[in-house]
């Protein structure tokens, strides 16, 4: 089961909408900055397949600037 969190930068303006979309997308979860124009958005799937596929997807929206991996987990690995 892998676990990775980033740093997501989102084009100029699109912070609320980019927030929303991923919000939606199973296995996601958001977590905005206060006081910054980035949020942290937490990855969850059932394997690396999956995590793949997500990432692929997440990387193909226009309102994405950047996405930074912060850390990655996978207790298979363990």
């Amino acid at each position: 089961m892998p676990i990775k969190s980033f740093i997501v930068f989102p084009s100029q303006g699109q912070k609320e909408a980019l927030q929303q979309e991923l919000a939606t997308y199973s296995g996601c979860s958001v977590i905005p900055a206060e006081n910054n124009d980035v949020f942290v958005l937490v990855t969850d799937t059932q394997t690396e397949q999956e995590e793949e596929t997500l990432l692929q997807k997440i990387n193909e929206l226009n309102a994405v600037n950047q996405l930074s991996m912060v850390a990655g987990y996978n207790e298979n690995q363990i």
